[in-house]
């Protein structure tokens, strides 16, 4: 699993991770999806297909290029790239790991392992595209650990990909499951959009007994003796224990005083503001090269606006109008740069975003066609961002939890994982771990 949105488009990538085992009945984002009875309504969009194997990127020079897909890409010089990749890939199965434990950003491990072309055209736009943040800040051991262990278990990334098998499905796993890891699906979303899901596990919670609260705000949480009481606007609910999903800086202005440390620690996860704009056109209004591919992503040394941009109707055809051609896609803008998108950064709006949208659309794809549908949002601190020291900053807060005996769980993004697979997984763990000790 790399990205997802949560606009209206929202998309949900597969990944070893998204497909991994969590408990005995391998539960996992498309269990829930099954478990909840949503199981007709995936939209799944197998490895092979174009509009997901086809990833670009926009230069300033050479305007839009497409990223190694295959393994011709080894052989082949093709642009951005000076060179084929074969002599990289080979130098970085021989070339020593780093000395040390000291946390290393994740443009630094790249530029080291794979070279400064990898870490400026793939692992730049990629951090922008999944974090909305800067490959130079974000700590490679938090933000892509899989990736960060290659090298500490084997000394290769490329190795250790290669010699790293994903766990084995177990046979309880729902079907659903089985067939996307069967059909090799690499995308999916649901029929009626990703608010689906939250909407069907509400359902599925209440029949099941589940007391969920809604429209009223939880305005503190106080802890003691290994209790804890949840204020909810007027009412105070008594708990053994609290799994708290929301962002950290928001738990942290919850935490009574005696929690001060435990809250200047959730305090100090950045968080980015993201826009996003969904456009509708009337009518095919790609350039025909690009009808089919998943969309591109802006490197951060490029003059460009915005973060990037994903052909939805190209990703999705299943969701295209079947009455009338027409052509959707969504632009990310802002993120680590969100500032810089006007003049005055405290009073950027959404018309903003849409006029930045709408000229970077034009200036990259040569669309000048007026939009006939089109949302635009902007998401205020809506990414946690893994930065140098991350790890550290967990150790000291799962500390700091534990001294004080305190009955919290922490999921969510702010953590272990931004996506919607990870928050998922997390879940299903943090539970596992509480009934271990039932």
């Amino acid at each position: 699993m790399q990205s997802v949105r949560t606009d209206e488009g929202a998309v949900l990538e597969l990944g070893p991770r998204s497909l991994r085992t969590a408990g005995p009945a391998g539960r996992n984002t498309l269990s829930l999806v099954s478990e909840v009875g949503l199981g007709g309504e995936v939209l799944a969009v197998p490895t092979s297909h174009k509009g997901v194997s086809r990833r670009l990127i926009f230069t300033s020079a050479h305007g839009l290029v497409e990223l190694p897909s295959s393994l011709s890409w080894l052989f082949r010089t093709r642009l951005p790239f000076s060179g084929p990749l074969l002599p990289t890939v080979l130098a970085e199965i021989f070339r020593p790991r780093r000395k040390g434990t000291e946390d290393e950003s994740v443009y630094d491990f790249i530029s080291r392992r794979l070279g400064s072309e990898i870490a400026d055209y793939v692992i730049d736009p990629m951090c922008r595209g999944i974090f909305a943040g800067s490959a130079r800040t974000l700590s490679m051991r938090s933000a892509f650990p899989a990736v960060h262990q290659y090298e500490a278990s084997h000394g290769t990334v490329v190795g250790g990909a290669l010699m790293t098998k994903p766990d084995p499905l177990p046979d309880s796993a729902p079907e659903l499951v089985k067939q996307a890891v069967r059909e090799k699906w690499a995308i999916y979303t649901l029929r009626s959009g990703l608010q689906s899901l939250p909407l069907a596990l509400l359902s599925t919670l209440e029949e099941r007994g589940v007391k969920v609260h809604l429209g009223t705000p939880c305005t503190a949480i106080n802890f003691r003796d290994q209790s804890a009481q949840v204020v909810c606007g007027d009412s105070v609910l008594d708990t053994d224990h609290v799994i708290s999903a929301i962002p950290s800086h928001a738990l942290s202005g919850l935490l009574s005083e005696d929690l001060s440390p435990l809250s200047h620690h959730l305090l100090t996860i950045p968080t980015v503001t993201v826009g996003v704009v969904c456009l509708e056109f009337k009518g095919r209004v790609l350039p025909p090269q690009y009808e089919e591919a998943f969309g591109y992503l802006v490197p951060s040394h490029q003059p460009a606006s915005i973060l990037g941009v994903v052909f939805d109707s190209s990703t999705f055809p299943q969701h295209n109008r079947p009455d009338l051609p027409s052509t959707r896609c969504t632009v990310m803008l802002g993120g680590e740069w969100f500032d810089t998108l006007g003049d005055d950064p405290g009073n950027i709006g959404t018309d903003d975003i849409i006029r930045i949208a709408l000229d970077s659309m034009r200036d990259h794809l040569g669309v000048t066609d007026e939009p006939s549908n089109m949302v635009a949002r902007i998401h205020q601190n809506c990414i946690p961002q893994y930065q140098l020291g991350h790890s550290q900053k967990l150790d000291t807060i799962s500390d700091l939890i534990q001294e004080k005996a305190v009955p919290l769980s922490l999921v969510g993004m702010s953590y272990h994982g931004v996506s919607v697979n990870d928050c998922i997984h997390n879940s299903f763990t943090a539970v596992d771990r509480l009934l271990a000790h039932v």
